[in-house]
């Protein structure tokens, strides 16, 4: 189970947050796509859940794992076009 609370990311230099307060519950089996327009902060999204970026505020977590500052690229992976 994923579960994403409060994500918060703002780059250096960027005039405005990409992602504010973002929250998801995904359940074993769920499926789930993520759509926007470009810009909207979909690859971050992305990025954040396989710690390829860190998040300025908010937690990651695995079950009942707290993953936020974990090395997770062992555990998930993410395939884009």
């Amino acid at each position: 189970m994923l579960t994403l609370k409060t994500i918060s990311k703002t780059f250096s230099g960027s005039f405005k947050p990409v992602l504010t307060n973002i929250n998801l519950h995904l359940n074993p089996n769920d499926f789930c796509m993520i759509i926007g327009s470009n810009g909207s902060g979909k690859s971050t999204l992305i990025k954040i859940i396989s710690g390829e970026y860190t998040v300025d505020a908010g937690k990651i977590l695995i079950g009942d794992n707290d993953l936020t500052k974990q090395d997770r690229s062992y555990a998930i992976a993410s395939v884009t076009q």
